[in-house]
């Protein structure tokens, strides 16, 4: 069922294609559709945030029960305290509920939302840390995909030490195919991860498969579903 001007209805498949069918009638809306767009979700406390690409004002904070605009905070640029393409800590709800930890692997930078809905304690990001995606923290681990360098599904870095464990891709592709995108296993292999240090988990949602998967901390594969 859809909600729209205050009142709930339900839509058959056939009605709801219809329904979400809209014309196109100003370039200037295609234009901002395609240079300004959500890259990154989080709920903090009572807010829903949004890290925006493309836009000169990088965070947009909405309540997350109505969805009404609250304001529009961190600015696109590399100014000490500026960022390009921010992204929320994806295991946020294990670290304290005042603060939401993001960092930009563009920038180099890690900083956090505060309770008063502020940007600060920016740091830099060890270099280890830089160019991945989707990145899980602990005080003992820093978790996510490498964007650049080692072609593996996913990282492991012990923070005190730095050795690095590469997590092998899976599953495998047909070898033909393999060579055809080698080029691109990065994109192809891109995963959602998201991890429970308490529980040694490491759970894997997987854009171009039919597949989840479930590894511990270790990096050990200890289920697949599909």
């Amino acid at each position: 069922s859809l909600k729209t001007s205050g009142t709930s209805k339900t839509y058959k498949l056939n009605e709801l294609s219809s329904y979400c069918t809209r014309t196109v009638t100003s370039i200037d809306t295609l234009i901002k559709y395609l240079y300004e767009y959500p890259r990154d979700i989080a709920v903090h406390n009572e807010h829903l945030c949004i890290a925006m690409s493309r836009s000169d004002t990088c965070l947009y904070i909405h309540d997350k029960l109505t969805g009404g605009f609250i304001k529009r905070i961190g600015v696109f640029g590399e100014g000490p305290k500026d960022m390009m393409f921010p992204e929320f800590v994806k295991n946020n709800f294990e670290w304290d509920s005042d603060r939401l930890m993001m960092y930009d692997s563009n920038c180099h930078k890690q900083f956090y939302l505060n309770d008063e809905l502020e940007l600060e304690g920016f740091t830099s990001l060890n270099t280890l840390y830089a160019n991945m995606n989707c990145v899980n923290m602990s005080d003992k681990y820093t978790i996510g995909q490498p964007l650049k360098g080692e072609t593996a599904l996913f990282q492991i870095i012990h923070r005190q030490t730095d050795d690095v464990k590469y997590v092998d891709l899976y599953p495998l592709l047909d070898e033909s195919l393999s060579k055809e995108l080698k080029n691109n296993l990065g994109y192809v292999y891109s995963p959602n991860i998201l991890c429970n240090f308490k529980k040694n988990r490491i759970m894997l949602a997987m854009y171009f498969f039919d597949s989840m998967q479930c590894y511990d901390l270790s990096g050990n594969l200890l289920n697949a579903y599909s």
